[in-house]
């Protein structure tokens, strides 16, 4: 990982990258997965029916009826991307990597301050500055 990237996310406050990544990871994932549900449940309203029953609905029917056959295809696309996303997410948390969070994975504000103005500190002793 670029050297730069890796500062600001200190900077930021969290321990590492990896901290960062796992946070936001978690994020992304709750947020994806709501958008999901929310698009789903559209359609769960619309039909007043989960997909599983759609879809056992949709197959018993010996018509078509376009706009269902249009909306189950979109429907069934939205249950794989949601189911996919909370595996995801439930894989996350079985092996103790998702972070809902920040706190679990930042040192305390105090000792970031406390870091930074030292980094400063050290920064204009080395550029032979002296504080004032």
């Amino acid at each position: 990982m670029n050297e730069q990237l890796k500062q600001h996310i200190e900077n930021l406050g969290f321990n590492d990258a990896e901290a960062f990544v796992r946070w936001q990871l978690t994020h992304y994932l709750l947020q994806k997965i709501a958008g999901l549900e929310a698009r789903a449940h559209v359609f769960r309203q619309k039909y007043g029916m989960d997909y599983a029953s759609f879809e056992k609905r949709m197959e018993e029917r010996e018509e078509e009826v376009f706009e269902e056959w249009d909306d189950s295809i979109e429907w069934e696309g939205l249950e794989v991307s949601l189911n996919h996303a909370k595996k995801m997410l439930t894989e996350m948390e079985a092996e103790g990597q998702a972070v809902y969070n920040e706190e679990d994975i930042k040192p305390n504000a105090s000792d970031v301050f406390e870091a930074y103005y030292k980094k400063v500190e050290n920064k204009k002793a080395s550029d032979g500055k002296t504080t004032g």
